[in-house]
């Protein structure tokens, strides 16, 4: 039997196999592979609804992998590469891209995104950890590295979260709501049946964004997961798992077998390729019925642990409350009103002036091109 491993960030190289990873669990971080490999880019999906998928995906990176630019966008950090993090053999896929993401997230609600428990633990990795959509493969040679303010946002708050053997799901409060990108529907009740055909969406070891069709639900019996062979990689922890009929969100994807293995001849590391039956054990994937309590609907505005900014100002007891004059600049505050916000002494900015540099603080996020 493999070992089991929770997917997370990339380890050093020389600890690839057999060690203890980032997150504190017998890990080897890396792709898996189950048959064929059904690992697309973005620029190869051709159906409306794994678009949609692929656009409500985020990368989860370090705070000091994304940079402001002076033009107001952000530039991801594309340093290292794949082949360089796990010391890969020339013939893996994807080797030459960049990797800087650790894990994956979706969103659920406007300002509410969904991962693993295990990738965010602590308000002190809540504070250190930017979401970014549309980190991606334009076309074969041509990251997208260069992102709009748009797509960045900041981890406001971890709203709730677990992490057991059977049981790892996190959902993070975000620093404004998302705009450009629809919250994906989750299943609510029930439970996803044995043979049916789902995807996985999200960032395989830190890479630019991969859409992963071709499995099914293989095991169903435990209560708070199920088991499929999906191709993933450490970086898809977080990823949403798709039911590929419908698009409904089925689960998170969580843990999987050990992933690669030395390749001795050669001195590099290769995939470990798995049949469709299993290596024996598959990839474990956090049922959405774990914590879709604590995802708000369109009207849902009761103190159910998660803020809806679908609610009227001030409905929904689980936001923070809008205080004027407390020295803090609040999500719900700006310089001067922007975006729906209130307009706050607490919440600095310069808003007239050369149009270049104005900037302001929107949700306690500085906007615009003069921020400091």
């Amino acid at each position: 039997m493999f070992a089991r491993r929770l997917s997370f960030a990339p380890l050093l190289v020389g600890l690839l196999v057999g060690c203890v990873g980032a997150d504190g669990a017998s890990s080897s971080a890396g792709p898996l592979v189950y048959g064929a490999d059904d690992r697309l880019e973005y620029y190869q999906l051709t159906t409306p609804q794994s678009v949609a998928i692929a656009g409500s995906t985020a990368g989860v990176l370090r705070n000091t992998a994304v940079t402001l630019r002076a033009d107001g966008n952000y530039q991801v950090n594309t340093s290292g590469t794949f082949a360089s993090s796990y010391q890969l053999c020339t013939d893996e896929p994807f080797r030459n891209q960049p990797n800087p993401a650790f894990c994956t997230a979706f969103l659920v609600a406007p300002n509410l995104v969904a991962t693993a428990g295990h990738c965010l633990r602590t308000a002190t990795d809540c504070s250190a950890t930017t979401f970014v959509f549309g980190f991606r493969m334009d076309d074969a040679s041509t990251v997208r590295s260069i992102v709009p303010a748009a797509d960045v946002y900041r981890c406001s708050a971890i709203v709730s979260r677990q992490e057991t053997t059977t049981n790892d799901w996190g959902l993070i409060r975000l620093d404004r709501n998302v705009t450009g990108h629809t919250p994906l529907a989750i299943r609510r009740s029930g439970t996803i049946a044995a043979g049916t055909s789902v995807a996985v969406a999200g960032h395989p070891a830190g890479l630019p964004f991969k859409y992963a069709g071709g499995a099914t639900v293989r095991s169903n019996s435990a209560g708070a997961y199920f088991e499929s062979n999906l191709d993933t990689y450490g970086g898809n922890s977080g990823s949403p798992v798709i039911d590929a009929a419908t698009g409904t969100v089925e689960g998170v994807l969580v843990r999987g077998n050990t992933d690669f293995r030395y390749d001795s001849a050669r001195r590099c590391y290769v995939s470990n390729r798995c049949a469709d039956t299993g290596c024996p054990g598959w990839e474990d994937v956090t049922r959405t019925t774990q914590f879709a309590g604590l995802v708000p609907t369109a009207q849902d505005c009761s103190a159910n642990g998660a803020c809806n900014a679908a609610c009227a100002a001030g409905a929904d007891p689980d936001c923070p409350a809008v205080v004027c004059g407390n020295g803090r600049c609040d999500v719900g505050e700006s310089c001067d009103g922007r975006s729906g916000t209130t307009r706050c002494a607490d919440c600095p900015g310069v808003t007239t002036g050369q149009t270049r540099r104005q900037y302001c603080y929107v949700n306690g996020v500085c906007t615009g091109r003069g921020c400091p």
